[in-house]
């Protein structure tokens, strides 16, 4: 998933992504310092709260029984991450949350979540975004060496992804470390 905000006046915010996953723990070398949440806005009700800075790619860890969930966020300079548990159906039920905060007056996040089936190594290294006018283009780099592209283009014009002519408004490709192409959509 990707997600990219501004303010169209160009005025600075503090803009945050959010994440709930069900599950018993949630662990991040992003987050390990004993933190502080923000204050209004549903925040009070986060509990076991640890923080981080991050430069690159931030990476969760949410155990569940015997599987895991890990979501890898997007590195960008300055990302604040804050990790502990939320609400969930009730403020008595507790869930592991997520959240990077990034300032200024555009923001842009780019999230892959991956459910690990009894524990087994994630498969995911980062994820890139670039931009292009109104495109956008996230590549998620997987630790096998290969990589897949998802390409969005709202005015769907011709244009090359991948080696690949494309003239929908979003394309995805798949190209392994060989450089064997797949279109994935």
């Amino acid at each position: 998933m990707a997600d990219a905000l501004s303010d169209s006046a160009g005025n600075e915010h503090t803009f945050d992504w959010l994440y709930h996953n069900p599950g018993q723990e949630i662990v991040s070398e992003n987050a390990v310092a004993s933190g502080n949440v923000p204050e209004g806005q549903g925040f009070e009700f986060i509990e076991d709260a640890r923080t981080g800075t991050a430069e690159g790619t931030v990476r969760v860890t949410i155990s569940l029984s015997s599987d895991d969930v890990d979501v890898v966020v997007d590195g960008q300079p300055g990302s604040d991450v804050l990790i502990g548990t939320g609400v969930g159906e009730s403020v008595l039920d507790r869930i592991p949350m997520l959240m990077v905060t990034r300032s200024g007056s555009r923001a842009r996040f780019g999230a892959v979540i991956e459910p690990r089936k009894d524990r087994r190594v994630s498969r995911i290294d980062r994820i890139v975004i670039q931009e292009d006018g109104g495109a956008m283009v996230v590549t998620v780099m997987l630790l096998d060496g290969a990589r897949e592209v998802f390409d969005f283009d709202p005015d769907g014009g011709g244009r090359e992804v991948e080696g690949e002519l494309v003239s929908e408004s979003f394309a995805a490709v798949r190209v392994s470390r060989g450089g064997e192409r797949v279109r994935l959509y």
